[in-house]
C-alpha cells in the first residue's frame, strides 16, 4: 500500500479467494489516511460491512468479520466483529475470519494479510472469478 495515490485512485476491496466485490475506498482528497493504521482499519471497517443490497435475494446477513477460534464452524460463526475489534484482534497476533457476501469463510492472520484484498480498478478485471 506505500507509494499509493489515495488522493486520486480508489481502491477497491475484494476477497482475493472469490473475487466477491466488498466495497471501495475512494479518494480521500486531504492527503490519504494519516497513517498505515488508519489504511488498515478503513479496509477492515469495509469488509465488516460489506457492500450489499438488504432488499436483493441474496443478501447474506452472515457477511463480516468475525473472532477466529479453534475448530470454528461456518454454522455458528460467534458474534460479528466491527472493523476496530478486527483491528485490534490482528494487532495482538489474533486471527480473525472474515465472510464476504455469499462468499467462502477466509482466515485473516495479519494486518499484511489485508493487503490481498486491495485491487485497482484495473486489477479488478484480474481478481479470481465470482461463484
Amino acid at each position: 500500500m506505500s507509494g499509493w495515490d489515495w488522493n486520486t485512485q480508489p481502491v477497491y476491496v475484494v476477497s482475493p479467494v472469490t473475487g466477491d466485490d466488498c466495497g471501495v475506498l475512494v479518494p480521500t482528497g486531504d492527503g490519504g489516511f494519516e497513517d498505515q493504521n488508519a489504511a488498515w482499519l478503513a479496509i477492515l471497517n469495509t469488509m465488516a460491512n460489506p457492500a450489499q443490497d438488504q432488499n436483493d435475494p441474496s443478501y447474506d446477513a452472515t457477511a463480516g468479520l468475525y473472532a477466529s477460534y479453534d475448530n470454528f464452524d461456518p454454522q455458528n460463526p460467534g458474534q460479528q466483529l466491527s472493523g476496530n475489534d478486527g483491528f485490534a484482534a490482528l494487532s495482538t497476533g489474533q486471527p480473525i475470519v472474515f465472510h464476504p457476501p455469499n462468499g467462502d469463510w477466509e482466515t485473516i492472520s495479519s494486518l499484511d494479510d489485508l493487503n490481498a484484498y486491495l485491487y485497482t480498478q484495473e486489477q479488478r478485471s484480474s481478481a479470481p472469478p465470482q461463484d
